[in-house]
């Protein structure tokens, strides 16, 4: 994996974890 990748992985993952957080208050 390149650094690109990764960065990519890790915003993914952000997102994600963003969308729960908001699930979560509902």
């Amino acid at each position: 994996m390149n650094i690109q990748e990764l960065q990519t992985i890790a915003q993914n993952n952000y997102n994600v974890n963003i969308i729960i957080m908001n699930n979560n208050f509902l």
